[in-house]
């Protein structure tokens, strides 16, 4: 069972307002970590040693100054944090020159806010209307903090009663509903006994298990969302849980059976049970809040927008297995609508209504890691619930003074200044890019090499579930039988579907990667197998596509991209260059592999 939509709303807001806190840190004084683990004693700054340089060869403490550029400083754990908070498609490398090149573009960006701050350009129309927006989603950050998880606490007997749930595995059952009402009435029914599990399950189940009885299967607490853990670890045996919400609908979920389990250590695993009950708990906290505000707005929705709406959206966050493990899978697309869908309104309250354009431009507005799931009516009506607070709560954070308080004044400062570094650069670097046909020609002239398509192939591949039906299938295709009229004659008798014409070319990899590459020629035939499954793959090349060299024209945007990105880099080194001078810098690219990268908790 996923996190519930609202706890992942809620650890959405932790994880920014952490990591914006962070990105700001090196211009406040920290308290010092503990030592890593077999670490010798860390430096940190003394009165004696204020860079907090070490004397040997220990490791670095967090609190360490790698560079200095005038009041400024960048610390190891301003590096660490901002080194995970940057785009993993353009982060360099984890080895010694990665990081110097990384702790080099810190001093740069600290190099350019200084410039920026001594000139103190004016923002454009639009830059202001970028820092209104960020300003807002600050002070609801910081609202989110100070009335929620600041009054969440967790204790040590609380971590251990959770870490008791670790020696036991649990064999669960559930039912899904589409809403919270039906859930309720259904609970009702089944303490009472007057339906029976089995009939409620094929009744009113919308989960695809509902013909398996709702099993879930055997869930170790190490598998199962801390929410649900705490609903049913202490349920006896089947008794019916409290209606447990998720972002897909309202489940009853019920103990058939338990048996003991070898649980972990604890002190790894400390950490993530904290995290957990400050999840749960942060969410049973804003959800609190969140009702009492929205009873004063009489909210109502329209259901049936609500229900469209529900199957234009899909996850936007999921596991796939794939042979090397895990992977997480990141869909960043929104819906396409027309102009007339965006109309539709999905809500009416107190002073307005919401239609489903406003609701798209704030889920745009969340990082795609961060969305939660907006393909159920429950996890929709919670965005537009969202959006409904949302000036309600930015009210709410100027009554409390909270656009006073130091951490929204500095992270609203932060912003500022990098629209400002960008203005800049735009001024400075951007505008006296000129590129002419000849520096495209020149480029294309000296890169030829790499303006080449990858070779394509095109091949069959085709199962058998015996060595002997191989045999036959690899005959067939020798003897000049196309696989596609042999998977056609298959169809047509109404056999099982047992292969596929595939297209690919070299530089997307895939299965037998080597022999369709570089051992068969067209028309060529070969056997693989058996697997662990005892079968059989029969392959054949079909056609292979050299690749050939891209002419000019149609590469000439891609060339002018790059050519304007050299310049670009020139220019931009030489304005750093410029301003460099006018700053104490002092740094130590030789500190850069004393402490260890790891993703801020």
């Amino acid at each position: 069972m996923k996190r519930s939509a609202s706890a992942v709303l809620c650890l959405a807001c932790l994880v920014i307002f952490a990591t914006t806190m962070a990105r700001g840190a090196s211009q406040s004084s920290h308290q010092p970590s503990t030592k890593p683990a077999g670490s010798k004693r860390a430096a940190g700054p003394t009165a004696a040693n204020p860079s907090g340089a070490p004397h040997d060869a220990s490791m670095l403490a967090d609190t360490a100054v790698l560079a200095r550029i005038d009041n400024r400083v960048v610390r190891v754990h301003d590096f660490n944090e901002r080194f995970f908070d940057s785009d993993p498609q353009e982060r360099p490398t984890q080895d010694s020159l990665g990081r110097v090149e990384f702790l080099n573009s810190l001093v740069n960006k600290n190099v350019l806010g200084l410039t920026v701050l001594a000139a103190n350009h004016e923002l454009s129309f639009e830059d202001r209307t970028v820092l209104r927006e960020h300003t807002q989603r600050v002070l609801s950050n910081v609202l989110y903090q100070r009335m929620v998880i600041d009054s969440v606490g967790v204790t040590e007997a609380d971590i251990q009663a959770a870490y008791e749930q670790f020696k036991t595995d649990v064999h669960l059952k559930h039912i899904l509903f589409p809403d919270r009402t039906s859930a309720e009435r259904v609970r009702k029914d089944l303490v009472a006994r007057r339906v029976a599990w089995s009939i409620a399950v094929r009744k009113f189940s919308i989960a695809p298990d509902r013909e398996q009885d709702g099993d879930m299967g055997w869930r170790s607490r190490l598998g199962v969302d801390g929410r649900l853990a705490a609903m049913v670890f202490g349920l006896p045996i089947n008794q019916v849980s409290d209606v447990v919400e998720d972002n897909l609908g309202y489940h009853l979920v019920v103990v058939s059976e338990r048996r003991p389990a070898l649980a972990p250590a604890l002190e790894p695993m400390r950490n993530m049970i904290r995290d957990q009950l400050v999840g749960v708990r942060a969410s049973d906290r804003t959800r609190e809040i969140q009702k009492r505000l929205l009873s004063r707005l009489d909210v109502v929705f329209d259901d049936k927008n609500i229900d469209w709406t529900a199957t234009r959206f899909v996850t936007p966050v999921s596991m796939q297995n794939q042979s090397g493990g895990p992977v997480l899978e990141v869909n960043a697309n929104l819906p396409e609508l027309t102009a007339l869908d965006l109309e539709r309104v999905l809500a009416h309250y107190k002073g307005g209504q919401i239609a489903l354009d406003q609701l798209v431009h704030s889920y745009d507005a969340i990082p795609a890691m961060l969305r939660p799931a907006m393909n159920t009516p429950a996890g929709v009506k919670e965005q537009v619930e969202a959006v409904i607070l949302e000036p309600t709560m930015l009210q709410l954070a100027y009554e409390r003074g909270l656009d006073k308080d130091p951490v929204a004044l500095q992270l609203i400062d932060e912003k500022r200044e990098q629209l400002m570094v960008e203005r800049m650069f735009q001024d400075s670097v951007q505008t006296k890019v000129r590129v002419t046909d000849a520096m495209r020609r020149k480029y294309y002239d000296d890169n030829k090499a790499g303006f080449f398509t990858f070779p394509r192939i095109r091949f069959a591949a085709l199962s058998s579930h015996s060595r002997a039906g191989a045999d036959s299938l690899k005959a067939r295709l020798l003897a000049g039988e196309k696989a596609d009229a042999i998977l056609l004659a298959d169809s047509l008798q109404g056999l099982p579907k047992r292969g596929s014409i595939q297209e690919r070319f070299q530089n997307e990899h895939g299965p037998y990667q080597k022999v369709l590459f570089e051992e068969l020629r067209p028309g060529q035939v070969t056997t693989d197998g058996p697997d662990k499954v005892g079968d059989y793959v029969v392959l054949q090349l079909i056609a292979f596509e050299q690749g050939r060299q891209l002419p000019f024209a149609q590469v000439e945007r891609l060339i002018d991209e790059s050519v304007q990105n050299i310049q670009g880099d020139s220019l931009f080194k030489e304005l750093i260059a410029r301003q460099k001078k006018r700053y104490r810098i002092e740094a130590h690219p030789e500190w850069v592999m004393r402490f260890r990268l790891a993703p801020p908790s």
